[in-house]
């Protein structure tokens, strides 16, 4: 084999390697959820909705290199539902009340009461941006979320809104815009049969 062949059969097969890589890279496409370095401020729209709240040191999931934290749909998804399908009083182990537990809670919902006639199911169910990763937020991802930019967003100071954060076997948190920037350290019970508005988010 001559020189030339030998270099036009190596170019051969770099062409062919590159195809091969890039035929194996695909692009991100809305579904997932929002990966990679961001650079993003309070109130911009984002990701299929608002960003709502950057997580900072002490939230779980902070991580001082890249930002983090909350997109926030820009509309309700239900003026008003239920917490439980058609008031079932049940358990179903989505006690998190923490940032960072909304999505962990929303997946016990949907496992105990499936995707129907529920607040955790609403958010489940619908595709909003393109994205369909979104989920009923935790009391405290609610609480951060109004304190932070809630009139932005637009939460109204007399609705109380769903969290994913489960109470007892009848009732469940919730929030509104007042009491969460008067008195965040409260929140509401409520009985999981009376029908509250929702407001879903995802993670960026």
């Amino acid at each position: 084999m001559n020189m030339k062949t030998k270099k036009t059969l190596g170019l051969v097969l770099s062409l062919v390697l590159i195809v091969i890589l890039a035929d194996s890279c695909k692009k991100d496409k809305p579904g997932n959820t929002t990966t990679g370095p961001v650079n993003v401020t309070l109130g911009q729209s984002y990701g299929g909705g608002i960003v709502g709240y950057i997580l900072k040191a002490g939230d779980s999931g902070y991580d001082s290199a890249h930002q983090h934290g909350f997109i926030v749909s820009a509309i309700d998804q239900a003026s008003f539902v239920q917490w439980s399908p058609n008031g079932i009083n049940s358990l179903t182990g989505a006690t998190g009340r923490a940032i960072g537990t909304g999505k962990s809670n929303t997946t016990l919902i949907l496992a105990a009461y499936g995707s129907h006639s529920n607040a955790a199911g609403i958010c489940d169910t619908l595709k909003l941006g393109g994205y369909t990763d979104w989920y009923l937020p935790s009391l405290a991802e609610l609480d951060s979320i109004m304190v932070t930019t809630g009139p932005v967003v637009g939460f109204t100071n007399a609705e109380i809104y769903w969290s994913s954060s489960e109470k007892d076997d009848s009732s469940a948190n919730g929030q509104s815009l007042a009491q969460a920037q008067l008195y965040p350290a409260g929140n509401y019970v409520c009985l999981k049969s009376v029908a509250h508005p929702v407001r879903m988010i995802r993670s960026f």
